[in-house]
């Protein structure tokens, strides 16, 4: 028995206070002569036994209320050697494999298996274990367990992956997970701790909380070389590069590939430890021969064969096909707008300008982008195109110039413009403020904007909207707002020059280049991805929310959702390399997803790094361990146990002394009387 407050011990002689009391109340009352007994009515009397019996119950009753307070504060906690008893042998095993690429090296995935069964072998019987996969997601394949055929069966469901692992980011996730679990937790590691994994600071690698660590690092059986390759895409040459990665020299052939069929060879002498070039020029490839592929055949002294191959897309953006509506009245207003939108190299636009005609018959499939450059009035017909086009998908770009000002209202999106009356000075000059530099119409653009805006126009966002650009003086001047799963841009001014000096700033074109990219999705998505990436998929129509990507199809043509999965937002992580297909809202976007570069340099880390990391594990367990020696963790279920029956009793003893005490009352009046 140990005690976790002795301090409160002290109370203790507060006991003396109700037994100093008893004896003074304990006396019997003065004897007083009375001069005759006829006339007085006859009653039961208290025998002296009976009323002495019911103060030794008050006292004891008050006593025992008195010591359940004080054990109640001193804690008292009970040590015992069982571990089932104390819960102080408790523990929880996070059993980590890595499933990096680097582990499917020869032998080491198979000695990773090796080494979690034997430390699901050596589990106590007090203890439970969990089995974890990590590379650049982290997989928990059980829950908190002591069945030892569970956790075995599941490490069937583990195998290399094609993707990268940063150590100091599991350490992280690892600690999370531990101090959840509320037990004595200890982490495994097994892992062929791979040097091009560490992160860049070594503190994260150390545990943040009392999270004991174990490093199990697996090895070759024999020494193995490995050779990789990668490459790049330039105009029309392809130049790859063959590394070897702590290999003897030797010559090695180089294939391109072209939709699968051999289009070119070269051999090449590849130094010991070093690497060399390949170039593949004049490709002259048509339209559909996008599909390329650079592979090298290493040999059986490779240690990986998943990097022999690089994957690159040669597919050309389609130019930008941009549909302009100009209402006409400023051949000025046309003509700027045109020059501005030619003078964008990236993306390539392809204009389409339709002047003044309220009733025209749009067929807007074709375009990637609408611009309703002041537009007051068009033809009901041409309005519900408009909407039509916009909640499916597409995108507007919609310019307020006079005529809507003078109209007060744009006619398709709804929103109202007024004249600002009020500028608090002698000029109508105001400067424009950037609200969201994360927001993708203007991630193009970096830094402030200097133009200036002349009479702006007070523009009322609608619900739901939101304000990209302001002027300084707090009036929104260029808003996202949705249509369905369509976006539309809206400038509450034109472009002209009379209303804005931005054309004469340098930020112009990066600035209205921004707002091409985002409404037509040119630039959104990558045309490189390395295995372990993710990306978003689908449309949620209840919410109105659309991804870049509609559908994916793998490397051999199959669709990787189904109809029913696309109509959520969801991500997916690319798994293995290959050119996938992704449905944008401009048609199929070809991408090359190429394994890790990082992972093909098996170098283990250096063992005085493995030396350090090991004990600076060790010195923040005994740090933590020794900030948490003030608190008997084990004795907590023990003092829980203890208060579960002293509150009741405490309760029980107060009652019964109220009981007493208001009996005791009653006999003192009726003895005086």
């Amino acid at each position: 028995m140990s005690f976790l407050a002795p301090l409160f011990l002290l109370g203790l002689l507060a006991i003396a206070i109700p037994i100093v009391l008893h004896r003074m109340n304990f006396s019997d009352p003065p004897s007083q002569l009375f001069s005759s007994t006829l006339l007085l009515k006859n009653s039961d009397q208290i025998t002296a036994t009976e009323k002495k019996l019911r103060y030794l119950i008050l006292l004891a009753s008050r006593i025992l209320a008195l010591l359940i307070l004080v054990i109640l504060f001193i804690q008292p906690a009970l040590r015992s050697d069982s571990p089932l008893a104390t819960g102080l042998e408790q523990r929880h095993n996070l059993i980590v494999l890595d499933q990096s690429l680097s582990m499917s090296a020869p032998g080491l995935w198979q000695q990773a298996l090796d080494r979690a069964e034997a430390r699901i072998d050596a589990m106590g019987e007090n203890e439970t274990a969990q089995i974890i996969g990590a590379s650049s997601d982290i997989h928990l394949l059980t829950e908190a367990t002591a069945d030892r055929g569970l956790l075995k069966q599941s490490l069937n469901r583990l195998e290399p992956e094609f993707s990268t692992l940063d150590y100091g980011q599991l350490v992280q996730i690892l600690d999370d997970l531990a101090a959840t679990s509320g037990l004595n937790t200890r982490v495994y590691f097994i892992s062929d701790l791979q040097a091009t994994n560490l992160p860049v600071r070594f503190t994260d690698l150390v545990p943040r909380r009392a999270l004991g660590m174990e490093l199990d690092q697996v090895r070759p059986t024999q020494q193995s070389f490995n050779w990789s390759v990668n490459a790049r895409l330039n105009n029309n040459e392809v130049v790859a590069t063959v590394v070897s990665h702590s290999g003897p020299a030797r010559q090695m052939q180089v294939d391109l590939l072209v939709e699968g069929q051999l289009h070119a060879s070269q051999q090449l002498d590849i130094p010991a430890s070093g690497s060399a070039l390949a170039h593949f020029g004049n490709l002259d490839l048509d339209i559909d021969e996008s599909r390329l592929q650079v592979v090298i055949d290493a040999g059986d002294s490779d240690a990986l064969s998943a990097d022999n191959q690089y994957f690159l897309s040669s597919q050309t953006n389609e130019p930008l096909s941009v549909l302009v509506l100009s209402a006409g009245t400023s051949d000025q207003s046309r003509l700027f707008l045109e020059t501005a939108l030619d003078s964008i190299a990236n993306p390539d636009i392809d204009t389409h300008t339709i002047i003044g005609r309220a009733d025209i018959n749009l067929a807007l499939t074709e375009y990637d982008l609408v611009i309703l450059n002041d537009i007051v009035a068009l033809s009901d017909s041409a309005i519900n195109a408009l909407k039509l086009y916009t909640e499916r998908g597409g995108a507007l770009l919609s310019i307020a110039g006079p005529a809507t000002r003078n109209r007060g209202e744009s006619i398709l999106t709804g929103h109202k413009f007024k004249a600002v009356t009020n500028l608090g000075g002698a000029t109508n000059a105001q400067g424009l403020l950037i609200q969201q530099p994360l927001h993708g119409a203007v991630s193009d653009f970096s830094g402030n904007i200097s133009a200036k805006v002349y009479n702006p126009q007070e523009m009322e966002p609608l619900e739901g909207d939101q304000v990209i650009i302001s002027t300084n003086n707090g009036y929104p001047w260029l808003v996202e707002h949705s249509i369905g799963l369509g976006r539309a841009l809206v400038l509450s001014q034109s472009l002209l020059a009379e209303e804005t000096d931005l054309s004469l700033t340098p930020e112009f074109v990066p600035l209205l280049r921004s707002w091409m990219r985002y409404l037509g999705g040119s630039g959104e998505l990558p045309d490189n991805y390395q295995t372990g990436d993710q990306i978003q998929v689908g449309l949620d129509r209840e919410t109105g929310r659309i991804a870049p990507v509609q559908q994916v199809f793998l490397p051999n043509g199959q669709p990787w959702l189904s109809l029913q999965q696309q109509n959520r937002i969801q991500s997916l992580r690319f798994g293995s390399p290959g050119i996938y297909g992704l449905q944008t809202s401009r048609g199929e976007h070809l991408v090359a997803v190429n394994s890790p570069l990082a992972e093909s340099d098996l170098s283990p880390m250096a063992d005085n790094l493995v030396a350090q990391w090991r004990n600076l594990a060790e010195e923040r367990q005994i740090e933590m361990n020794s900030e948490s020696s003030g608190t008997s963790v084990s004795g907590n279920p023990i003092l829980k146990s203890f208060e579960s029956w002293l509150l009741p009793l405490l309760l029980l003893s107060i009652l019964v002394e109220s009981i007493l005490g208001n009996v005791h009352l009653k006999v003192r009046r009726e003895t005086v009387v």
